[in-house]
């Protein structure tokens, strides 16, 4: 949608289009107020700035939020986009490897960083839902 509206505005990144935070915190919290529940968003947010944004956006609409991390490391990032079944070789996720690089400061202090690289799915659901206080 923003794409074809904000044509006119390039950006490198979908994410720099400020529409776009506002738009996460707005289909979140329409989505919680519909439906309730708990609402899993899996998104890599690599600019601070930005993070800063949807949290604060979340926090005034009174959303609870635990902030996760799943990390790799760049190896098996990798190995995870090139072998991608539905997305090989993404070049927008290749792009942005630098970026998550430079991310993992701000990561560590503010989210809770699950090391994947050795993990099975379930494994990291299963670190999930005990970091979020949540039955498994």
């Amino acid at each position: 949608m923003l794409r074809h509206v904000l044509a006119s505005e390039p950006v490198r990144d979908f994410q720099d289009w400020q529409p776009w935070r506002g738009l996460v915190v707005a289909g979140a919290t329409q989505i919680l107020d519909h439906v309730g529940g708990i609402l899993v968003v899996p998104q890599s947010v690599l600019v601070h700035q930005y993070w800063r944004e949807i949290r604060s956006g979340l926090g005034i609409a009174n959303v609870p939020l635990h902030h996760f991390v799943l990390h790799a490391e760049r190896d098996e990032l990798l190995r995870r986009i090139e072998t991608d079944p539905t997305m090989p070789n993404s070049t927008w996720r290749l792009e942005h490897l630098d970026d998550y690089d430079a991310a993992r400061s701000w990561h560590r202090q503010e989210a809770h960083v699950i090391d994947t690289t050795g993990l099975q799915p379930q494994e990291v659901a299963a670190q999930i839902a005990t970091a979020a206080g949540l039955s498994v």
